[in-house]
C-alpha cells in the first residue's frame, strides 16, 4: 500500500517542476557558450558562432589555443551590457560584426588576468605602453591607449587576427609603429603567419 501512495506523489513533483527557459549551455568547435538560461536569436547564435570561428582561424600555438577553448563564453542576460572579462569572460548578447575580433579581444584579457605575470601591470607590457602613448603614432584618444590592458587585448587581437575595426587597425601597423610589442605578442601568443 505505501508504494502506491509514493508513486502518485513522484508523479505530482515531476509535474510540479519549472519549466527551462532555453538551453544552459552549447558546445560549438571546442568552446563552451553559456547561454545563462535565455534564449537566443538565430542571428545571435549564428554571430556568436562566427566570433568562435574567427578564433579557430588565428595561428597561435597549441597551449594558448586550448586556454581559449577551456574559457566559458557567457552571454550576457542583458543585451544592454557590454562584452568584458576578467576571472571569467563575457560576451554581449547582439550581433557582432564576423570580422571584427571581439571574442578574441576578450579571449586575450582573460589569458593577461591568468598568464601573464603580473598581469596589466607586468612591467615590460606597461613599458611598452608607455612607448606607445608617448610616440604620438596612434590618436590620443584610441581605445587602445585606455591602459595598459586594453593596449594588450586591441593590439594583440589586430596582430593575431590580421586587422580590427579601430586602432591600431592591422598587424602591419603594429609591426612597423610598435616592433618590441610586435616581439612580445608573438612570444606570448605563439603567433605565426
Amino acid at each position: 500500500m505505501l508504494n502506491l501512495i509514493m508513486q502518485p506523489v513522484a508523479v505530482i513533483a515531476s509535474v510540479a517542476a519549472p519549466a527551462q527557459q532555453g538551453p544552459v549551455e552549447t558546445p560549438y568547435r571546442g568552446h563552451v557558450i553559456d547561454w545563462q538560461g535565455k534564449l537566443a536569436s538565430p542571428d545571435i547564435v549564428k554571430s556568436i558562432e562566427q566570433q568562435i570561428d574567427l578564433v579557430e582561424a588565428v595561428k597561435v600555438s597549441p597551449e594558448v589555443m586550448a586556454f581559449f577553448r577551456a574559457q566559458r563564453i557567457l552571454i550576457n542576460e542583458d543585451p544592454e551590457d557590454i562584452s568584458r572579462a576578467g576571472l571569467r569572460t563575457f560576451l554581449a548578447r547582439r550581433i557582432h560584426p564576423a570580422d571584427n575580433p571581439v571574442l578574441l579581444h576578450e579571449l586575450i584579457h582573460r589569458w593577461t588576468f591568468d598568464r601573464i605575470p603580473g598581469r596589466a601591470q607586468n612591467p615590460e607590457l606597461v613599458r611598452l605602453y608607455e612607448a606607445a602613448r608617448a610616440s604620438g603614432d596612434f590618436p590620443a584618444n584610441a581605445y587602445m591607449l585606455k591602459n595598459p590592458n586594453e593596449f594588450l587585448a586591441m593590439t594583440a587581437s589586430t596582430v593575431i587576427h590580421g586587422r580590427a575595426a579601430r586602432p591600431p587597425f592591422t598587424r602591419d601597423n603594429v609591426r612597423k609603429k610598435l616592433p618590441e610589442l610586435y616581439a612580445f605578442i608573438i612570444r606570448e601568443f605563439g603567433f605565426h603567419e
